[in-house]
């Protein structure tokens, strides 16, 4: 259940970015009922400290590391061959 849902629901969240809040609300009750199956926790217990205990982002926050995660590798990408680009020109000279 637990890899199920979260690759589903994590699979190109990136494109998620800038829905409505009432989207976001709906994908938060999809993920909040997967924590509580996986962790067999009573329908009216709270879940934010099953949300902690399980490492998982609520669904807003994750997609906006996403977009950050990717945006430092592909910053990263980009420096180093800039870098190996800038170095071999100057072997050149």
């Amino acid at each position: 259940m637990h890899s199920i849902v979260t690759s589903h629901l994590y699979y190109c969240n990136s494109l998620l970015y800038g829905l409505p809040q009432y989207q976001y609300d709906r994908l938060q009750r999809y993920l909040n009922a997967a924590a509580r199956v996986v962790c067999l926790v009573p329908k009216f217990d709270h879940i934010t400290p099953v949300l902690r205990k399980l490492h998982w982002l609520p669904v807003r926050y994750r997609v906006m590391f996403k977009i950050l995660l990717l945006h430092t590798f592909s910053f990263n990408f980009f420096y180093h061959r800039i870098y190996i680009i800038i170095n071999s020109v100057l072997e050149y000279l």
